[in-house]
């Protein structure tokens, strides 16, 4: 997946704001930290996970991109 312009601030959100979103996929915290674990590298190369002040933020467009891709075997 190509890294594109980074989006605005205002449009991350924290992992568990995301979490609850994305229920049907991630059931709990612990689902998508593992899942973060899991696929870190291509998550953060595709810009759909951010570390800033020691916390993950998620840009939901592009993570649910990464997530799809992944899920189709397509190299994020």
């Amino acid at each position: 997946m190509d890294i594109t312009t980074p989006s605005s601030l205002a449009d991350l959100q924290k992992l568990d704001e995301y979490q609850r979103s994305t229920s049907h996929i991630f059931p709990g915290i612990q689902s998508i930290r593992w899942y973060v674990r899991q696929h870190r590298e291509d998550l953060v190369r595709s810009g759909a996970l951010l570390t800033i002040a020691g916390r993950h933020w998620v840009q939901p467009v592009k993570f649910d991109r990464c997530v799809i891709a992944l899920g189709e075997g397509i190299a994020a």
